[in-house]
């Protein structure tokens, strides 16, 4: 069976997060990335069509 990588991404409010996970979606690396979002708050940040997206609950 062949593994498979996986990184988790978890800081504070603040901390980097999501420019780090723009960097790494927006990157000519080669990879294929697949992102799972378990997101709690008033905002939420998600993928559409490939490129990140704010949504304010309202």
């Amino acid at each position: 069976m062949t593994s498979i990588p996986v990184i988790i991404l978890t800081g504070f409010l603040g901390a980097g997060k999501t420019t780090l996970l723009r960097h790494i979606l927006n990157a000519e690396h080669g990879y294929k990335i697949a992102v799972i979002e378990n997101e709690f708050g008033a905002e939420s940040i998600g993928i559409v069509n490939g490129k990140m997206a704010r949504r304010v609950k309202g």
